[in-house]
């Protein structure tokens, strides 16, 4: 079963904004930001990238910040 959300107190600039987008992309306010609401609950949360990135094994480095910054400078 399909829901409603209602956003109250969108500025005026704001709406605009948007509405011009859903134009560019030739669709109406309403179907731009349900696609945008979909794009958005699609990404990962903070929570969920962090933990992920916890969970990595840490990549050696075989060089230091210093030495790559100078071998750049020595390519120039």
């Amino acid at each position: 079963m399909n829901k409603h959300i209602q956003i109250k107190n969108v500025a005026g600039a704001l709406h605009r904004k948007l509405k011009v987008r859903a134009v560019e992309n030739g669709m109406s306010l309403s179907d731009y930001l349900k696609k945008e609401l979909e794009d958005l609950a699609d990404r990962p949360t903070n929570a969920d990238v962090l933990a992920k990135l916890r969970n990595m094994k840490p990549v050696p480095m075989h060089l230091n910040a210093a030495d790559l910054v100078r071998e750049d400078r020595d390519s120039r």
